[in-house]
């Protein structure tokens, strides 16, 4: 049984002008598949995808929207769930 990683990427955008961070969940940890240490290029790429179409959609006005992936502690209890993701915009 392979062992699960210690800490996984969380995919997320930030706007200045609006000082919100939006995320997504990246569903390639459900299939076992985690965005590690060894894989920042992706989760990268991942987050740039996610700004571009947030900034093509112009959510809540913005255009600024800018990749911010982060690498943060993966501890699973069961399944995990997008909202498990530490949010960084808001200090806990």
């Amino acid at each position: 049984m392979a062992k699960s990683p210690s800490q996984i990427y969380a995919i997320q955008a930030y706007s200045k002008s609006l000082h919100v961070t939006k995320r997504i969940f990246d569903e390639d940890s459900l299939a076992g598949r985690h965005t590690t240490g060894s894989q920042k290029r992706l989760a990268q790429q991942k987050a740039e995808a996610f700004a571009a179409q947030l900034n093509t959609q112009k959510h809540q006005g913005a255009t600024d929207w800018v990749a911010k992936p982060v690498l943060q502690d993966y501890r699973p209890d069961g399944i995990t769930r997008g909202a498990q993701i530490r949010n960084l915009s808001r200090p806990r």
